[in-house]
């Protein structure tokens, strides 16, 4: 309980779908929005936008453009001749590549945007 109170004061953390659920049961019994939104772990704000219906499940739309420029945009022409001489070739395999050569301008945490590129290329 205390842990709850300490929420609501500092706040901060997503509802989850069991407060929203305790919530709203909350208020069809009848209890005012103040209990029923300590009893739920929530801020009396937060249920209060709730209860009239704003926020719940709220997505963002998928984005159609790049947030960051395209770390490999300036040696994929060779990455795709290594995969048009060998399919099988694994991205983390290319990756070392391109990581082998003198200043390697990649570092570890982009092997994975690699790997989209070369499943992208080829469901391509």
């Amino acid at each position: 309980m205390l842990f709850c109170r300490l929420l609501t004061l500092f706040g901060g953390l997503m509802v989850t779908e069991r407060q929203l659920r305790r919530l709203m049961r909350e208020l069809t019994r009848g209890e005012p929005l103040v209990r029923a939104a300590m009893r739920s772990g929530m801020s009396e704000n937060t249920a209060r936008r709730y209860r009239e219906g704003g926020e719940r499940g709220r997505r963002r739309e998928a984005r159609e453009y790049r947030t960051r420029p395209d770390p490999f945009a300036g040696v994929w022409p060779e990455v795709e001749g290594l995969l048009e001489r060998a399919p099988g070739l694994s991205a983390r395999t290319i990756f070392e590549v391109l990581c082998g050569r003198e200043g390697c301008e990649f570092s570890e945490g982009q092997l994975r945007t690699l790997q989209r590129r070369v499943k992208g290329w080829r469901a391509r």
